[in-house]
C-alpha cells in the first residue's frame, strides 16, 4: 500500500489558486476549465494527467520537472509489445524521434540515454516507466502543453517563481510527484517480511 509523496512550495498560502496532488483521486478536475495549469513532475502519471487536464478544458498545461523523462507513443508501444525479440534501443529511439520532432526535442540528448556518436546502440535508464500516449505530443505541437525543465522556488498570487528566474502565471498547480510505501498495514498485522 502507498501514501502520497508530499512536497510543499514556499508561498502556497499566498498562491490564491487551487493546489492538489494527482494521486488518490484528490484532484477536482472541474476546477481547471479555462485555466493555466502547472503539472509538477514528469513520470508516467504526469503524462496521463496532461490528457486528463486537456479533456477537462484547461487553457494550457506547463509540465514542470527537474529532468525530462522520455514518453512513449502508441505505435512504438505496439511495436515493442508485438515483436518476438526485444527491439534494440537505437531503433526505438529513432521511432520516438519522429514524434519528438513535433516538440523540437532531440531524444538522443535525454538524460536517460547512453549511446555513441553514431547512435549504433542506445541504453535508456530513467527512474520512471514510460508514459505511453500520443496526446502528450499533440498537445505540445498545438501549444496546449509546454515542458519546463526547472523547479518552483516559491509561489506568489497566481504565479510560480522558478529557480531559473522565470515567472509563470497559473491558477492551478497539480503535483504529480508519486507515492511512497506505507507500512501501516504491515504494522497492524505484525508483518516482518513477505514470502
Amino acid at each position: 500500500l502507498c501514501d502520497c509523496r508530499e512536497i510543499e512550495f514556499p508561498g502556497e498560502n499566498l498562491f490564491g489558486g487551487y493546489i492538489e496532488y494527482s494521486s488518490f483521486s484528490k484532484m477536482d478536475y472541474t476546477r481547471v476549465e479555462a485555466k493555466e495549469v502547472i503539472l509538477y513532475g514528469h513520470g508516467a502519471f504526469t503524462i496521463e494527467n496532461v490528457r486528463t487536464l486537456l479533456e477537462h478544458g484547461c487553457k494550457k498545461v506547463r509540465v514542470m520537472c527537474r529532468k525530462r523523462n522520455l514518453c512513449g507513443m502508441r505505435i512504438v508501444s505496439w511495436l515493442v509489445a508485438h515483436c518476438e525479440w526485444p527491439v534494440p534501443g537505437n531503433v526505438m529511439l529513432d521511432a520516438f524521434q519522429k514524434m519528438y520532432d513535433l516538440l523540437g526535442f532531440d531524444v538522443w540528448t535525454a538524460h536517460s540515454v547512453k549511446t555513441d556518436a553514431n547512435h549504433s546502440f542506445a541504453h535508456i535508464s530513467q527512474q520512471t516507466i514510460f508514459g505511453v500516449t500520443d496526446i502528450y505530443f499533440l498537445a505540445g505541437y498545438y501549444d496546449l502543453m509546454e515542458v519546463v525543465v526547472d523547479e518552483i522556488k516559491r509561489l506568489s498570487h497566481h504565479c510560480a517563481h522558478t529557480t531559473k528566474g522565470r515567472k509563470l502565471e497559473c491558477e492551478v498547480i497539480l503535483k504529480a510527484v508519486g507515492t511512497l510505501p506505507s507500512f501501516k498495514v504491515d504494522k497492524m498485522l505484525g508483518l516482518q517480511e513477505l514470502h
